[in-house]
């Protein structure tokens, strides 16, 4: 799939990512520097994939937000709390959004290595990322959390390196909920590297 030339899809390419970076902004899930990158992040991902792949990347987006926002001024009091309302932003949008957008954007050369296997990564980038948020979010109301490095070692939550069962947990679940959707969203190919790699394991 190369990158789209049709003047139509790319008008529509546009206004879906203007829509979704306006409404990520005003509804306070990313603040402006983060939903401008997200704008241009789902920009490329349209044009180089196709709209299936925009929408895992919404799915994301509306997950993280949920555990973003939840419990938050529990977390906010504990000086863990993203933001001032508990959006992200630029940083954020960059570190959880560039694997899977570079993916997108090779996509046809790695489907010329094995097919499926651009969905197949797209997915874990952003089901890893979704893992990773839900696991800091979510983690942090744990009050038993370790040191990863020293496991006796008892720390604060929100400490670099810090985990618990509670996160541990979580990031399965959040990496699940955008994985599930995502192989059923892209590809059947997808769904078979997955299921093949995870026989080898």
């Amino acid at each position: 799939m190369t990158i789209e030339t049709d003047p139509l899809m790319i008008k529509i390419a546009f206004a879906l990512c203007g829509l979704m970076a306006l409404y990520v902004y005003l509804a306070g899930v990313l603040n402006l520097y983060g939903s401008l990158s997200a704008f241009f992040m789902g920009l490329l991902i349209i044009l180089f994939t196709d709209v299936f792949f925009f929408m895992v990347l919404l799915i994301f987006l509306f997950l993280t937000y949920l555990v973003t926002v939840w419990k938050y001024d529990y977390k906010r009091g504990r000086g863990l709390g993203e933001g001032l309302r508990g959006e992200r932003g630029l940083k954020n949008v960059l570190s959880n959004g560039v694997v899977a957008t570079l993916v997108a954007v090779l996509y046809d050369p790695l489907e010329g290595l094995s097919p499926g296997l651009a969905s197949f990564l797209f997915i874990v980038a952003v089901a890893s990322a979704a893992a990773d948020s839900f696991a800091s979010e979510i983690g942090v109301l744990s009050d038993k959390v370790y040191l990863i490095t020293e496991p006796s070692r008892r720390v604060p939550p929100g400490t670099d390196g810090g985990v618990s069962w509670l996160g541990q947990l979580s990031a399965l679940l959040g990496a699940l909920l955008v994985a599930i959707p995502g192989l059923l969203l892209l590809s059947s190919l997808a769904a078979a590297l997955a299921y093949t790699l995870f026989m080898h394991i």
